[in-house]
């Protein structure tokens, strides 16, 4: 049932001059938190490339590879209820969908970029799972996309991941993903559903972040492009204070898609929200929020910056590829070949928070020695997997490798046949180990430490 009120509807004001300068001089003083959500998240995408917010293009991608392009879903949220509704999709294959889907922009979103530049922000609070605020952090501040110079953390409904205790003293920014971050698994919020049981557990005693909820009750929120629909931004403001809201008297900020349609959440979150609700688009805002600060500081310097610099993957002996549903088998794998002295670039121990995983994983692939495959039938299901694509940056960089160079080792996890015409032709072609016959896994061992030896003698 839509909400009503008795009140008469109104709609946002814009700011003056003189709120602009209060706003400024608090975040000056390190006293503004931004709240990012997806409404910043704007790049160009696709071909020809088109602006568009994050969730509406993996909305409108996944879409089309579950047949659902008619009409096309805005929203994750719709894209979940409707594959649902046409039992198109297993729920928890879709965050492995939506991580393998995310794009790796040429140019990071520019509101992200411009944020990053006001210095005055330290703490950045993100109901997004993306990884391109860590990366704008890092691009703006720090002179490379993928480093470990933003602290990047994401709450765990099992447990309560925290920000430092004194944010004050830390010398780096600090990113906390608050309703998780990408990854292959159902561990970030994508539906509704998953935003109001995030709400739910942080306002559990045994699994709250402390520290970071008291930075919130303390400082002035900056909520920009959340997108929170109905109560959800209700109880996010009162998750953030101590008190009710009606008693509140610190002066929030609140800019909402759809903000001026809102009447009586704008009458709400003023009167009773401490909140000041903002006229426009969160990426104008944050324009005209950076422009202003830029004239106060026109001379403040850039801080440390490091030369550009492609990040430089970890060497190993070999790259494991797998398919998401595969992880527990891969690290047994790993495990095994650790005893025998042969490292394993593993992409779930290998990738951080912030790092520009398709570089990265490019990388680690033309540092390793041996790229062996973890074939199965989870590798073949769905339209895309990235796993695949490694698959075809392996066979592309052995095509430049003498003939009997030993490089692609797959290794079978089930029944697959190494003539299943769904396989690329250069893998059915090699060599493969089935690991369910231990004769035949004690031979991939030894054949792997001939080759390791043989490239790099200890």
């Amino acid at each position: 049932m839509p909400e009503t009120s008795s009140l008469p509807s109104v709609s946002p004001e814009p700011m003056s001059d003189g709120e602009w300068d209060k706003l400024l001089l608090r975040i000056e003083q390190k006293n503004v938190i931004p709240v990012i959500g997806s409404g910043l998240s704007v790049m160009q995408l696709g071909q020809p490339p088109i602006e568009t917010e994050l969730d509406t293009y993996l909305a409108h991608t996944l879409a089309r590879q579950h047949g659902l392009a008619d009409p096309l879903p805005d929203t994750l949220n719709d894209l979940a209820c409707r594959c649902l509704q046409r039992g198109r999709c297993v729920i928890d294959d879709l965050y492995v969908e939506i991580f393998q889907a995310l794009p790796n922009p040429q140019v990071l979103p520019l509101p992200l970029l411009k944020l990053a530049e006001i210095r005055g922000f330290s703490l950045f609070v993100s109901t997004t799972f993306d990884p391109y605020m860590a990366m704008a952090l890092n691009e703006v501040r720090f002179g490379r996309r993928s480093s470990e110079s933003t602290r990047v953390l994401a709450y765990e409904g099992n447990s309560s991941v925290d920000i430092p205790p004194r944010l004050a003293e830390i010398d780096h920014p600090v990113l906390y993903h608050l309703f998780g971050e990408a990854q292959a698994s159902a561990g970030f919020a994508v539906t509704d559903e998953d935003v109001l049981e995030f709400m739910h557990t942080l306002q559990s005693t045994e699994r709250q972040p402390k520290n970071l909820l008291d930075a919130l009750h303390s400082g002035r929120l900056l909520i920009l492009g959340c997108h929170f629909s109905g109560w959800l931004a209700r109880f996010f403001l009162r998750l953030s204070s101590k008190d009710r809201l009606s008693q509140v008297s610190r002066a929030d900020y609140l800019l909402e898609k759809g903000a001026p349609d809102y009447g009586d959440q704008v009458l709400f979150f003023e009167h009773f929200g401490g909140a000041k609700v903002l006229r426009g688009s969160a990426t104008e805002f944050v324009n005209e929020l950076h422009r202003r600060w830029k004239l106060r500081h026109p001379d403040l310097p850039p801080g440390p910056r490091l030369p550009a610099q492609t990040p430089v993957a970890e060497v190993s002996d070999v790259f494991l590829s797998y398919a998401s549903e595969d992880v527990a088998i891969a690290a047994q794998l790993r495990e095994r070949l650790a005893k025998e002295d042969i490292s394993v670039w593993l992409d779930k121990e290998n990738l951080r928070g912030g790092d520009k995983w398709e570089l990265k994983i490019a990388d680690a692939l033309k540092q390793c020695t041996l790229f062996v495959p973890l074939i199965s039938a989870n590798a073949k299901i769905g339209r895309f997997r990235f796993v695949r694509t490694e698959w075809d940056v392996a066979l592309s960089r052995e095509k430049g490798m003498l003939r009997d160079t030993k490089y692609i080792v797959p290794v079978v996890a089930d029944d697959t046949s190494n003539q299943d015409p769904s396989l690329p032709e250069g893998l059915r072609a090699s060599q493969w180990y089935r690991r369910q016959d231990e004769t035949d896994m004690a031979r991939f061992v030894a054949d792997l430490k001939q080759v390791v030896k043989k490239a790099s003698p200890r």
